[in-house]
């Protein structure tokens, strides 16, 4: 059966950005099945030519969206079904998992809930041979034009039986041409944490019981990418984990990961993301050991008030803490920060800009809280009224949520002043030490657009 798989992420600027893991993961499932499988993506144009040559061409399409990007998919979609209304399409991702009627309803076939390697293998199987479908676990569609969503699929358990993402699919020299540095991977699925802004739209998609590759299958794939992509570095391959918090794969795993690379005489360049209070030095050091040069932390707010309201479970002090053991082990450190919480005065803004003087991170992003449809935040402020009608802009300036003790004014201004002082306390690291000059200008001149938009945001 020849299948297309889009993703529909067009970006008016692309520099930096990264595989999208998910559809590669689908499409090596529908590869291992028998499928030849072909990928468009949308990220540096819209490509109507090959979406109709697609239309014509293939026997099932499918896209990954996420609710972001799901205007783009719509586009997508209309194209392909104008050009051949009769080519079945499906929709992945967390948009459709989260609103599969609405998918539906879009003119989508079908959609896959959850995680969709299996779901999508069978979906494809049974339409190849006219078996009907409405008995696959993990899939909505439309019977007698009423919406039916079958029982959700349950989570793989071991995630070594899956085959690696097909990276053959992704175009990894134009995205290195505009910018990327890292390729990216993953170990672990699902998060047990109960954070107001992730859940419970991360449990539909992953659970919330984490399950880790072991090290070994995790260090083959990095000697896959090695072999092949090692062209596309000059030096170390560089990697980026995209687990939501690596560091729950626990100490032990870590040491097994240091050895296998050593076995395989593997040196690799990697960073991943955690929390503040998952991490302790001897993780840590095990993790510098075996290649990690640099981690991004959730820190989210330097108040109390507001990491409570956000069910985050951690504190200010351990956010201290966990950059000052980075810093003792040599480690870069990036920070996140949300503000906008419908709570937030001006007093805890100013919390969150001295936290930031304590832990003096490499490099930071502050967010305006989103509230995203299908996560507790969205449901919580819905239920008060507290929502704004507008579009959902990861990187938006003004809030969509109903404040009530700060302005966007106020937004806007705390932004540009914690922007402005990391800006100094970099400057004054990079200027005292010709090696970290260096670094930079290396960096400026490898990511000019992502330092253009970084600069923006504290305008």
């Amino acid at each position: 059966m020849k299948i297309t798989l889009i993703y529909p992420g067009f970006s008016e600027d692309p520099s930096g950005l990264q595989e999208p893991l998910g559809i590669l993961y689908i499409a090596s499932s529908l590869k291992s099945k028998g499928h030849e499988v072909n990928l468009i993506d949308l990220t540096f144009d819209k490509n109507e030519d090959e979406l109709r040559k697609a239309a014509k061409e293939s026997d099932l399409i499918g896209m990954s969206s996420t609710s972001l990007i799901f205007d783009h998919s719509k586009k997508a979609l209309q194209i392909i079904k104008e050009t051949n209304p009769k080519i079945p399409c499906f929709l992945g991702g967390s948009h459709g998992t989260l609103s599969p009627e609405e998918a539906l309803n879009q003119g989508f076939d079908y959609v896959i809930i959850g995680e969709g390697e299996d779901t999508t293998a069978k979906l494809a199987d049974n339409i190849e041979k006219k078996i009907p479908i409405s008995e696959i676990d993990g899939i909505a569609f439309k019977d007698n034009n009423k919406t039916r969503i079958n029982q959700k699929k349950s989570f793989v358990h071991d995630l070594d039986e899956l085959p690696f993402p097909s990276r053959e699919l992704w175009d990894y020299e134009k995205y290195f041409k505009t910018g990327t540095t890292e390729i990216g991977i993953i170990a672990t699925r699902g998060c047990p944490y109960n954070c107001l802004y992730c859940k419970p739209m991360v449990d539909k998609l992953f659970g919330n019981r984490v399950r880790k590759r072991s090290a070994k299958n995790v260090v083959e794939e990095i000697e896959e990418i090695v072999k092949r992509y090692s062209h596309l570095f000059k030096g170390m391959v560089k990697l980026w984990f995209k687990d939501d918090t690596l560091t729950l794969c626990g100490l032990e795993w870590f040491k097994e990961f240091k050895n296998e690379l050593e076995k395989r005489k593997l040196s690799i360049d990697w960073g991943c993301h955690t929390r503040i209070d998952n991490v302790d030095f001897d993780l840590l050091k095990t993790m510098k050991e075996s290649g990690l040069s640099h981690i991004s932390f959730g820190v989210e707010s330097g108040s109390q008030k507001i990491l409570n309201y956000y069910r985050k479970g951690t504190t200010p002090e351990q956010a201290v803490k966990a950059f000052n053991l980075c810093k003792d082990l040599k480690i870069k450190t990036f920070a996140y920060f949300m503000i906008g919480a419908p709570i937030e005065t001006k007093e805890d803004l100013e919390d969150t800009y001295q936290l930031i003087k304590k832990i003096k991170p490499d490099g930071l992003d502050v967010f305006t809280a989103v509230p995203y449809p299908g996560n507790d935040l969205y449901d919580l402020l819905k239920k008060n009224n507290q929502l704004i009608e507008g579009d959902i802009d990861y990187y938006a300036k003004h809030s969509l949520i109903k404040l009530e003790h700060i302005t966007d004014k106020d937004l806007k201004h705390y932004r540009k002043k914690i922007y402005s002082l990391n800006n100094r306390q970099l400057m004054l690291r990079y200027f005292t030490s010709f090696g970290e000059f260096k670094k930079l200008v290396k960096y400026i001149l490898k990511r000019p657009g992502f330092v253009i938009n970084y600069l923006k945001r504290s305008l």
